[in-house]
């Protein structure tokens, strides 16, 4: 748009012709910036990366966890037992660090 004025005024006997063509281009360029307006958010989003077989375990421990410290607090030590070997499967180190830690886990393995 700028170009065509720019010709327009440098151009004297084509100014109307190069002025129509002109703004012609302004319906165009609102357009565009609408349709950038409008995706800019959705093409620059940030996407987590996939996470790794370690970490979708370790999540998987996790939820475990919770759910036999639950069990653990209503005194239902069998689904604690059940759920162990499970997540010492899933990542010792959590197993050791996380699992084995919870005090009322361990009263229910120590109850076998």
């Amino acid at each position: 748009m700028l170009a065509a004025g720019i010709t327009a005024s440098a151009v004297p006997e084509h100014d109307k012709a190069i002025m129509t063509v002109g703004i012609a281009f302004i319906p165009i360029s609102v357009i565009g910036a609408l349709v950038f307006i409008a995706t800019d958010d959705k093409a620059n989003e940030r996407v987590a990366p996939p996470l790794t077989r370690r970490e979708r375990r370790r999540a998987e421990a996790w939820e475990l966890t919770k759910q036999a410290a639950t069990a653990a607090r209503e005194y239902d030590c069998t689904q604690v037992q059940a759920i162990a070997p499970r997540v010492r499967d899933l990542d010792m180190e959590f197993h050791g660090v996380v699992f084995m830690r919870d005090v009322a886990i361990q009263r229910c393995l120590r109850n076998d």
